[in-house]
C-alpha cells in the first residue's frame, strides 16, 4: 500500500505530519517506508553527496533502517520550487524514473509514505505533480494549516484534487490549538465544505498521532 502526501501550500507541515505517521506505524510493528520524489532546499550531505533534508528528519524522528539514498528521487540545493531548482541545477526530472523507483520501493514495505512537494499545484519541470499523482493512483491525504485563511486553501485544494479525479482520503490540521475558537471553527467548516473528514489535528509539539493508515 502507498499513500501520496500533500498539502495546502509550502512549510504547512508535511514532512512533519509524514514523520509522524511513520513513527505510529513503526511502532506499531509495521515495516513501513518513506519517498520524497523531488526535494529542494537542502543542506546536509553524506557520502559527499546532497541529501533530502525531509527524508533525513523522517528517518531519525520515526526510527526507520532505510538507507537514505532509496528515500528520495532527486534532491535540489536552492530553495525553490522543484522545477526552478532542477533548472538552475540545468537537470529535468523524469516522471517515469520516480515511478519506476517508487514501484520498485513498494515491494519491500507494507505501507510506503511519498511525501509531495510545496502545496497541491506544483509544477516538477516537464509534468506536474498531479500527473505523477494520478500514475501512481494512490491515497492522497491533504495537510492543512489551522489558521486563518485555511478553509479557503483547504476548499480550493480539494475542489482542485477532485476535478482531476483524485479522492482525498483524509484532512489531517497542523498547529492544531484546541484553546482557540478560529481553530476548532476552522475544522468545522473545512470538514463541511470539502466533504472530507478531517483524520487528525496535531498540535505543535506533537510527538505521536493517531491511526491514520
Amino acid at each position: 500500500m502507498k499513500i501520496f502526501i500533500t498539502a495546502t501550500g509550502t512549510d504547512v507541515g508535511k514532512t512533519y505530519v509524514s514523520a509522524l505517521i511513520a513513527k505510529n506505524l513503526a511502532q506499531k510493528g509495521v515495516n513501513v517506508g518513506y519517498f520524497k520524489p523531488l526535494a529542494s532546499g537542502n543542506s546536509h550531505t553524506q557520502n559527499g553527496k546532497l541529501i533530502a533534508d525531509d527524508a533525513k528528519f523522517v528517518r531519525d524522528f520515526a526510527g526507520l533502517k532505510s538507507d537514505i539514498f532509496t528515500m528520495f528521487g532527486y534532491a535540489f540545493k536552492e530553495p525553490y520550487s522543484p522545477h526552478l531548482a532542477a533548472k538552475i541545477e540545468n537537470f529535468a526530472p523524469n516522471k517515469d524514473e520516480i515511478v519506476k523507483k517508487i514501484t520498485e520501493l513498494e515491494k519491500h514495505y507494507e505501507i510506503l509514505i511519498i511525501e509531495g512537494s510545496g502545496g497541491v499545484v506544483c509544477p516538477f519541470g516537464e509534468f506536474m505533480q498531479i500527473d505523477l499523482i494520478k500514475e501512481l493512483n494512490c491515497d492522497v491525504l491533504l495537510v492543512s494549516s489551522s489558521n486563518l485563511g485555511a478553509i479557503n486553501s483547504a476548499v480550493l485544494s480539494t475542489s482542485y484534487l477532485k476535478n482531476e479525479g483524485i479522492k482525498t482520503k483524509g484532512i489531517i490540521l497542523n498547529n492544531f490549538n484546541e484553546n482557540l475558537l478560529i481553530h476548532s471553527d476552522n475544522a468545522v467548516m473545512i470538514e463541511r465544505l470539502c466533504g472530507v473528514k478531517i483524520l487528525a489535528k496535531v498540535a505543535n509539539g506533537d510527538t505521536t498521532i493517531k491511526n491514520i493508515c
